[in-house]
């Protein structure tokens, strides 16, 4: 007997829905939901899986629809009609429907939310050993929402989930017996399910676990197998996992000793709002600046005028940009002018403005370039003149940049009815 090719076994059921049967109806759907045998087609999916709905009362083709509505897959996007059919099949028994009915409940989607009624729906799937529910409806019960708090009753649902491979309630469950929430503390099984869950892929767990290994807490210290988790975690986008990774480069705790690693991986948390991993950048840049390396000293003056790993100051951030720009560094001579333009942390004095814009415009850069043009459009720190401002504008548009050419545009005609003479203002500037 030969295998039937996925064209065949679509021909074949296409032959028994047509005919009648209801279990081919349903198939039928996913065939093309899928496109099993078939080009995918979502709307004609809908079609087979509402003609087993119907007409066969078929409870995995009700919450198929439900699915479909809720996801907006072949059919408007519809949470009351996905909730109908959910109910349809949830009342037929389908644990998967009863979870969904619990989750629209207790998220008040299509229906006004009841904690008591999604209890009740997570309480049927769960009944059935369906995972996610066991797990939702343990946070029910752990934080008192539509039955009574009782943070044992957690733990023990958490683990039915837990040994079903359900890694949210694996790592969960770590926690709680790191706590001691409902259950007595014990490290060990902590790290036992947190490695589960990580095994997964859970980025939380992978966190945990690493920290695990570098503070000894349930297993052996291991700097080494600290890095392999906490790498797993950083790959994912993990801060707090970005930042320890950061630190063990640092140190050369468990990898070999790199600064350039341990900088890139704090920058990726600090861009994340993590302030630890601002505070060691602001540190490391502050050593630099303190030696004089100009683009330490400019990097200095963009966290002291964002607040990033020290209280936000102007006036430190003005002092920093203009060391590093009086070593021409153009990016720092770009932020200076515009504090003076600004009159951020610095009196506002348009003609140092200028004088730094010149600066930057002269090294090449179209942004500085732009704002020379804009201050010769208006006479701000320097003498009025179209055609200086024409030439900067120019150098600017030749790379690209947009407002640049908006202006050269306006410039070069004159004549058009959106141009306005007195554009060109302070706040057209762009600096930093």
């Amino acid at each position: 007997m030969t295998d039937k090719t996925e064209k065949e076994l679509f021909l074949e059921t296409q032959k028994a829905a047509k005919q009648g049967d209801v279990e081919a109806k349903y198939n039928l759907g996913y065939m093309y939901f899928a496109g099993y045998g078939v080009e995918q087609n979502r709307p004609t999916a809908v079609k087979w899986w509402l003609e087993a709905a119907e007409h066969g009362n078929h409870a995995i083709a009700q919450h198929s629809l439900g699915v479909a509505y809720d996801r907006g897959y072949g059919v408007p996007q519809d949470q009351e009609r996905a909730l109908k059919w959910w109910l349809s099949s949830a009342e037929q028994g389908y644990a998967d429907a009863q979870y969904a009915v619990g989750y629209a409940y207790i998220n008040g989607l299509g229906v006004k939310q009841d904690d008591t009624l999604a209890v009740k729906w997570y309480s049927k799937a769960a009944e059935q050993g369906f995972a996610a529910a066991q797990y939702g409806l343990g946070r029910m019960y752990f934080e008192g929402r539509g039955v009574k708090q009782d943070a044992a009753q957690a733990v023990k649902l958490w683990s039915l989930a837990a040994e079903q491979g359900y890694d949210d309630a694996q790592v969960t469950l770590g926690n709680a017996y790191v706590k001691g929430s409902g259950v007595k503390i014990d490290y060990d099984k902590a790290v036992k399910w947190w490695l589960k869950s990580a095994e997964q892929g859970n980025v939380k767990s992978q966190f945990l676990v690493g920290t695990s290994f570098v503070t000894g807490m349930g297993v052996e210290q291991n700097y080494a197998q600290a890095a392999v988790w906490w790498s797993l975690a950083a790959e994912q986008g993990h801060p707090s996992a970005q930042y320890g990774l950061g630190t063990l480069y640092a140190d050369g705790l468990g990898v070999p000793q790199d600064n350039q690693k341990a900088r890139n991986w704090w920058v990726a948390a600090a861009e994340q709002g993590h302030v630890e991993a601002q505070e060691a950048l602001f540190l490391e840049a502050q050593d630099d600046a303190m030696k004089g390396i100009d683009g330490a000293q400019h990097t200095l003056g963009l966290m002291y005028y964002r607040g990033q790993g020290v209280e936000k100051d102007d006036v430190q951030a003005v002092a920093w940009w203009h060391k590093a720009a009086a070593q021409g560094h153009v990016e720092a001579q770009l932020c200076l002018g515009g504090c003076y333009a600004m009159g951020q942390g610095v009196a506002q004095d348009n003609v140092e403005a200028a004088k730094w814009f010149r600066k930057a415009a002269e090294q090449g850069h179209d942004q500085g370039q732009y704002n020379l043009g804009l201050m010769y459009i208006s006479g701000l720190g320097v003498p009025q003149d179209p055609s200086q401002a024409l030439a900067w504008l120019n150098k600017a548009a030749a790379q690209n940049n947009v407002d640049a050419r908006f202006f050269v545009n306006k410039l070069s005609n004159p004549s058009r009815p959106d141009y306005e003479p007195d554009q060109g203002k302070e706040s057209d500037l762009r600096y930093n």
